[in-house]
């Protein structure tokens, strides 16, 4: 299980956009902050961990919040969350992968905040790694490890249900 990260990196416009959408409360499907998350059409369409490229296909966006607290060992669950999309996250890296610039990412099923570039079909999103850029150079990055990767994320189903 991944672990809250704000991994917010650019929001063209300058202010992130994001819906509130319910969230399971079971404990059954715990959303870190920095979550990519899906809507699961088989829990009422609640939110969960998209962690795999079947889950990416309903793919939501990414986590603002939890999706529950834990003060002196008790979990107490909101009622929603806000998740972003069309925003450039911060993704954990997969070892041995090495990412250009606009190159489509896939879940790699390890977390909901980790990403590779095969073994998809429905990408998550694409590398963004303009920032910071040397004008005239080709930017790359080699993953592994503690290394992230700034992605721009694609939802994929906000735009079915609205």
């Amino acid at each position: 299980m991944s672990s809250a990260n704000n991994n917010l990196v650019y929001t063209p416009g300058g202010n992130p956009r994001g819906l509130r959408w319910p969230v399971d409360s079971s404990g059954s499907y715990d959303i870190n902050q920095g979550d990519m998350v899906y809507l699961a059409s088989g829990t009422s369409y609640l939110l969960n961990p998209c962690a795999s490229d079947t889950n990416a296909a309903n793919l939501y966006g990414v986590a603002a919040t939890s999706s529950y607290q834990n003060p002196f060992g008790t979990k107490q669950y909101f009622p929603d969350i806000v998740v972003y999309f069309g925003s450039v996250f911060l993704m954990s890296t997969t070892s041995g992968d090495t990412y250009n610039n606009g190159v489509a990412v896939y879940s790699n099923g390890a977390d909901a905040q980790t990403i590779q570039i095969t073994g998809g079909s429905h990408p998550v999103g694409y590398a963004y790694l303009n920032i910071g850029s040397t004008i005239g150079t080709a930017p790359t990055l080699s993953g592994g490890s503690g290394v992230y990767l700034p992605v721009l994320i694609i939802a994929q189903k906000p735009t079915t249900l609205l």
